[in-house]
């Protein structure tokens, strides 16, 4: 009535009504105002609608039911009219690349129309399905199967369509017909032998490479008479079944060795590799290579290397006899040197105060020189020898660093004027006044790396630089960084890979190779560094290396002054200053270690003097305190008072 009011008629409204039985029904109304003789009338149409709406209601539930199977379904379906689409389902979208609503009313795609138009319009048969190529609008091209099924409805010809990815089956068919042809190239080739077989081990196909290398006719192969088993040999015939390895990972075996018999019964070594064919149940491809030759030179090196090993016992046991030779005659060759020496020391000396003839004390001077020389070589021989055999441990004890590096300073000035050379030192201000370290050995691989500069440098420079640095992460500890560095002969580039090798020298040394260098990188590693050299040819070389040491404090100032009785002042150590204490061997060995600058070397020995003659200990004791000083002229004063 409000609608009627508002707008003077209802049209097609759906009301519900009441049965006088007591049903409520659905009807239609329609009505609208009239003036009839100038009274405004209701018009009004009522038709029942109840089953109507029943019957919309059932038809909205099956098209509901249609959409969802349509929707549910796998493959694309359209409905086509004239070859229009005229209904698709999202499926088909998917597959296609394109929405739902641009394929409403727009021709299929060409696979499709041909698959429609093999149809006459009047034909309800349905057409064969067929492959086609569809290219989607990203640039993916996809494989699809198209059906179609024609239908009449309300007197009209349709046509259902429904497609299928075949992609992935049409990619797989194809690599399995490339694979297949790969593999009869290949057993067509030759190259490897290549054999298929079922699973009760019958050889179904084999290329010539096989047969010839088990000497098997085709003949045999064609009538069946080939078999896994009968080609094994017994011990092994189920070591390895013809099938193995299907269903794990990629499906077949790694690489194996195996024999195999020939016809004659003897056997050929292959390297087999088995793995199942894709899409079968019961195929097996097998990959031969022999490797005969390869076992025979197999077994010619494992002949010839138990033979090596041989020979190297042999020479390790030759070796460590020469080592040991050598070492157990040190004392006979280091003695009667030592002796030489304080004789001529002696007789030069002697003629010197004589005033005896200079060409005398010249030849003198050279038989000093040379016999020193040579006990240098017999020493670092020794030496070296020595730390093959049984390598020694380092002596570390606190050193005086200032006082050491005062005495290198001296001898290492003397050893270069000899040469015509200039030495200098350069000392960093951060050096430390005491450390702990071997000092006998640290000499030692300075001495090496002068003497070896001063045979290369003539009228040149010879520069020794130390610097020590604090160590953040390590308190206590400082890194001792050691350059001399000079301005001799230099070496090529080749030759520095080799130049710390035994008994090895540059390309332009003319003089015989020789251990130093050995020794001293020996020593340097055995400390914790490492031993480096940079160099040009023609301009010089630089031999550098860093150690990690213990800071320490300094030793006393001074050693106990020398005494000449027993009723001197104070505890000091009685040592006499006229009469030699020492025997003949001792004091050429003090001279020799005096003379050769080594005032850890004479720290060592005195400690081993006073162990092995309990009677020197305060003499022992005495030269100790000097040398852990650098007392170098007190030493040489007293040695002198001795041998005079």
């Amino acid at each position: 009535m409000e609608l009627l009011n508002a707008q003077g008629h209802v049209r097609n409204r759906i009301l519900q009504f009441r049965h006088k039985e007591g049903p409520i029904r659905q009807v239609v109304l329609t009505a609208e105002k009239v003036q009839i003789q100038g009274e405004t009338l209701l018009l009004g149409m009522i038709s029942e609608h109840t089953e109507l709406e029943e019957v919309r209601h059932r038809l909205a539930f099956s098209e509901a039911r249609y959409r969802l199977l349509s929707e549910a379904c796998s493959e694309g379906v359209a409905l086509l009219k004239n070859g229009i689409v005229v209904e698709a389902n999202e499926q088909l979208a998917k597959m296609l690349g394109v929405p739902r609503e641009g394929l409403m009313g727009q021709p299929m795609h060409h696979g499709m129309q041909a698959a429609l138009d093999s149809v006459p319009p009047s034909s309800t048969h349905d057409a064969a399905p067929g492959v086609y190529n569809y290219v989607r609008t990203d640039g993916t091209m996809l494989s699809l199967e198209t059906r179609s099924r024609a239908l009449m409805q309300n007197g009209e010809l349709m046509h259902l369509a429904t497609l299928s990815d075949k992609t992935r089956q049409v990619q797989s068919e194809r690599s399995l017909k490339d694979l297949q042809a790969s593999i009869a190239h290949l057993m067509a080739s030759n190259i490897v032998g290549m054999m298929v077989l079922d699973a009760s081990g019958a050889v179904l196909e084999a290329n010539n490479y096989v047969l010839d290398l088990l000497q098997r006719r085709r003949s045999a192969l064609e009538a069946g008479a080939l078999n896994w088993h009968a080609l094994t040999p017994a011990p092994l015939q189920d070591a390895i079944p013809p099938l193995a390895g299907r269903g794990q990972g990629s499906g077949g075996t790694a690489p194996y060795e195996q024999p195999m018999l020939r016809a004659d019964g003897t056997l050929v070594h292959l390297l087999l590799a088995v793995a199942p064919l894709p899409d079968t149940q019961d195929r097996a491809l097998v990959i031969a290579l022999d490797i005969s030759k390869q076992k025979d030179t197999q077994a010619q090196l494992l002949q010839i290397n138990s033979q090596l090993e041989v020979r190297t016992l042999e020479a390790e046991h030759a070796q460590a006899v020469k080592t040991l030779f050598l070492s157990s005659i040190s004392h006979e060759l280091r003695t009667p040197l030592h002796t030489i020496l304080g004789y001529v020391r002696l007789l030069r000396k002697k003629a010197l105060a004589e005033d005896a003839l200079a060409e005398d004390a010249q030849q003198l001077g050279i038989v000093e020189r040379r016999a020193t020389y040579l006990l240098r070589l017999i020493d670092d021989l020794l030496e070296f020898n020595h730390t093959l055999l049984a390598p020694e441990n380092l002596h570390e004890d606190d050193v005086n660093l200032q006082g050491f590096v005062r005495c290198l300073g001296a001898m290492f000035s003397k050893l270069a004027r000899q040469s015509g050379n200039t030495f200098s030192m350069t000392l960093a201000p951060d050096l430390p006044a005491g450390v702990v370290l071997d000092e006998g050995r640290l000499e030692q691989v300075l001495r090496i790396l002068v003497d070896n500069a001063c045979k290369y440098t003539s009228e040149g420079s010879i520069a020794l630089s130390l610097s020590g640095q604090p160590l953040p992460h390590r308190p206590g500890h400082i890194c001792l960084a050691v350059s001399l560095e000079d301005t001799g002969r230099g070496m090529a580039e080749e030759d520095i890979a080799h130049i710390f090798e035994p008994l090895r020298r540059g390309s332009n040394a003319q003089d015989r190779p020789g251990l130093g260098l050995a020794i001293a990188r020996q020593w340097v590693e055995r400390m914790g560094g490492q031993l480096q050299v940079h160099s040009t040819l023609g301009r010089g070389s630089r031999f550098c290396f860093a150690l990690v040491l213990q800071d320490a404090l300094p030793p006393p100032p001074s050693a106990p002054a020398l005494q000449t009785s027993a009723e001197a002042a104070g505890p000091a150590l009685y040592v006499p200053m006229n009469q030699p204490p020492l025997s003949e061997a001792d004091l050429a060995m003090l001279g020799q270690l005096i003379g050769m600058g080594r005032m850890g070397r004479i720290g060592t020995w005195a400690r081993q003097l006073a162990a092995s003659k309990p009677a020197l200990q305060d003499v022992a004791e005495h030269l100790a305190g000097l040398a852990a000083n650098a007392e170098v002229d007190k030493l040489e004063r007293l040695y002198q008072n001795w041998m005079n």
